[in-house]
């Protein structure tokens, strides 16, 4: 057997005779140990999504505004900026023919008179010396057709004309009543004294049949037992007659009643009339507070300034309010979203950086969308308007900000499921 001997460098038996390093020796099994460290640390690592949405800062009593209803001139400011002002409160008067002052102290009148009536029909005293003449404007037409039905309405109540003339036929009925009573009497009593004659005359009729006595006596009978139902015959017609009469007062009590009731109506349609008119104008030439609260400028007034119809001179701000906001949920991860969940709120007006964040939680979400297609969610503000680094921030109507809804906690193995899920399925 013919053997064959090969032989190398020494530079290739030296490769070939050289034990690997012990990296190479293990790299596959490492590579595979830390495969399966890196899929384990995958699944044990989980971040949650984040959701962000639009987000607008309100309030339960947000600040509320005062509005001009007409174009108009500035006459008077009434209040200072940030002046704590009371609900109705005039703020500042515009442009009008009537004299202000006067108007609301016509209102006060009016008011008064309202609650009076109708216990009270005389004019308060403290109005008595109060001349509306001229110093009305544009109410004065009114005014003047309440003051001429107040007048007839003072005027009989004043007199006490229909009170005396009710009184009066209150009284004439009352003795009607008494005469009736009297007629009855006397109607009962000539009945008894006919029935009394007409049993005698009966007796004396059994004496003519048989001869006792003679007939002339039983005619006269006869004419004294149909004199005795003469009294009884007027004295029915007397009570017929006073019935009529009773019925004839009754009806005029009724008919005073009636005049008495429709002048009260009427005054008090013509007062409620009025009323409403002062009210109108009121709220288009008198700028009053809406509410309880501070009172702040839209912009620099001052007096002959001009605003215009629908215009926001005031802002009246809430002393006590609890702050939330309402949130704009897109379409997009909308199933992530939940109540409960926690909200980062970063307010435009306040960089996150130097101001921190607010920290919200959803209470509601809308089960219906917006008008675009977006759904509102309120979210409560736990720490108020104390941000994460202590500060807080000033409220500001509507300030906008951008929400990042922290949702459930996803593993890193879980989302690249996901994605090579989504991927194979749009190559199949």
């Amino acid at each position: 057997m013919t053997s064959t001997l090969v032989t190398h460098s020494d530079e290739l038996e030296e490769i070939i005779t050289s034990r690997p390093h012990w990296f190479i020796r293990i790299g596959t099994s490492l590579f595979f140990v830390l495969l399966a460290a890196l899929l384990t640390l995958s699944y044990l690592v989980k971040f949650p999504t984040i959701v962000r949405c639009t987000f607008f800062m309100t309030s339960s009593n947000a600040p509320k505004s005062v509005v001009a209803k007409l174009n108009g001139r500035i006459v008077q400011i009434l209040v200072r900026e940030r002046q704590a002002v009371a609900p109705g409160q005039p703020l500042a008067y515009l442009e009008s023919t009537a004299n202000h002052a006067q108007v609301l102290k016509l209102a006060q009148y009016l008011d008064q008179l309202s609650q009076n009536h109708p216990s009270a029909r005389l004019m308060p005293t403290d109005f008595q010396s109060v001349d509306f003449a001229n110093q009305l404007g544009e109410l004065q037409s009114r005014y003047q057709e309440f003051a001429q039905i107040r007048s007839q309405y003072h005027s009989t109540g004043a007199a006490a004309f229909f009170s005396k003339k009710q009184q009066l036929l209150e009284g004439e009925l009352a003795n009607l009543k008494r005469i009736e009573k009297n007629l009855t009497q006397q109607s009962e009593l000539y009945s008894s004294d006919s029935q009394l004659a007409g049993k005698e005359l009966a007796a004396q009729q059994q004496l003519a049949t048989q001869g006792v006595i003679a007939p002339a006596d039983v005619r006269r009978e006869e004419s004294r037992a149909l004199a005795k139902q003469f009294p009884l015959k007027q004295a029915e017609s007397a009570r017929l007659n006073n019935i009529s009469a009773q019925a004839a007062k009754e009806q005029e009590l009724l008919e005073l009643n009636k005049l008495v009731r429709d002048q009260a109506e009427a005054y008090l349609q013509s007062l409620n009339t009025l009323r409403s008119a002062v009210a109108d104008w009121k709220s288009r030439f008198i700028l009053s507070a809406p509410g309880a609260g501070k009172v702040y400028f839209s912009r620099f007034l001052e007096v002959n300034q001009v605003v215009r119809a629908n215009e926001e001179v005031f802002f009246l701000g809430s002393t006590s309010t609890h702050y939330y906001g309402q949130m704009l949920v897109p379409q997009q991860n909308l199933g992530k979203v939940k109540v409960g969940q926690k909200v980062l709120i970063k307010l435009d007006g306040y960089p996150f950086k130097e101001y921190g964040l607010l920290n919200g939680k959803i209470a509601t979400i809308a089960e219906m969308p917006t008008t675009d297609n977006n759904f509102l969610a309120k979210v409560v503000l736990p720490d108020g308007l104390r941000t994460t680094y202590g500060k807080k921030v000033v409220y500001r109507n509507r300030i906008s900000a951008t929400a990042e809804v922290i949702t459930e906690e996803t593993s890193l193995f879980d989302r690249i499921f996901y994605q090579l899920r989504a991927s194979f399925g749009t190559l199949n």
